[in-house]
């Protein structure tokens, strides 16, 4: 049976570009996020599945692991108005890809949406979990520039119910972008997760992004020791490219040749004062918990 391996992270967070880091052995082959409540396995009903009372419990999650790595995965058709090709969207093509792929040794499983379920796989299973980390600003211009916002308040009774740790925000001002909104309140009920974990011994392998883009080499080497997975030097294209700086970034979710700054200072100029001080006001505190505790590099954009 192959090996996987679970990357996941905030989304925005740069779970693309270490999946992608990790697949360059071609005997290596990506499942893209099979929780992606647009695109996904039928399980994923809810964005973003939680382990406990009201959601996955153990014999379920088990039975998920199961699917993944024996490629049962039935897929729904993508939703009324969702802009996912019906037959040809990412998650359908590298699941089909390992239905007839019979040299492939290792599935990288690239989920965002698998977020939450990092320790529960981590603790209950031999799967490695690699956790992407990325600041809050960064994270929230990277959902403005993508319009995203989502039901965090829901999302939060959810956890709630189920006995994951949660945490309260400001209320927001009419003003402030949706998408901003909703990508700080997401960014503080992951990251208050992360906190907990780290405090008590977790398995999951946590990754800041940005020594992707300044120390690629000492990160491989990092991960592989971590996860005993074969990690490959990065080629420029997933590291820090050189192109690529205009101020106006397309509104698709991966954008080739960007530059390090480009990723690491957009939200300087996507972000508005008073949407920088509502992130910062309860997500700050926190990220220079995190970013103490982990990365190699010593360095953090925000």
């Amino acid at each position: 049976m192959r090996k996987i391996a679970l990357v996941t992270g905030m989304p925005r967070s740069g779970t693309t570009v270490i999946g992608e880091r990790l697949t360059i052995p071609p005997a290596i082959k990506e499942l893209y996020e099979p929780l992606n409540p647009e695109v996904g396995i039928r399980l994923a009903r809810e964005t973003f599945p939680l382990c406990g009372e009201g959601a996955l419990d153990r014999d379920q999650l088990s039975a998920l692991l199961e699917n993944i790595a024996k490629v049962r995965l039935p897929t729904p058709m993508p939703r009324p108005g969702s802009a996912r090709s019906v037959l040809f969207n990412r998650t359908r093509r590298t699941i089909w890809g390992l239905k007839f792929s019979r040299a492939s040794t290792t599935v990288i499983w690239k989920d965002p949406f698998a977020a939450f379920l990092a320790d529960s796989v981590a603790r209950r299973s031999d799967i490695p979990v690699i956790f992407t980390l990325r600041g809050p600003l960064e994270t929230a211009a990277s959902f403005a520039r993508m319009d995203w916002a989502l039901d965090v308040s829901r999302l939060r009774e959810r956890m709630q119910t189920a006995g994951y740790p949660t945490t309260s925000w400001p209320e927001a001002a009419p003003e402030l972008r949706a998408a901003v909104v909703s990508a700080a309140q997401l960014w503080a009920l992951i990251h208050v997760n992360v906190e907990y974990w780290m405090k008590t011994d977790t398995k999951i392998t946590f990754v800041r992004i940005e020594d992707n883009i300044e120390a690629p080499e000492k990160l491989g080497a990092f991960i592989a020791q971590a996860t005993g997975l074969d990690v490959k030097p990065a080629v420029p294209a997933i590291t820090s490219p050189q192109d690529g700086d205009a101020p106006d970034l397309p509104t698709k979710a991966h954008v080739r040749n960007r530059s390090a700054a480009s990723i690491t200072d957009y939200w300087r100029r996507t972000l508005t004062d008073a949407e920088i001080d509502y992130v910062s006001s309860f997500t700050a505190e926190r990220w220079g918990r995190i970013r103490s505790a982990t990365g190699l590099t010593g360095k953090a954009s925000n």
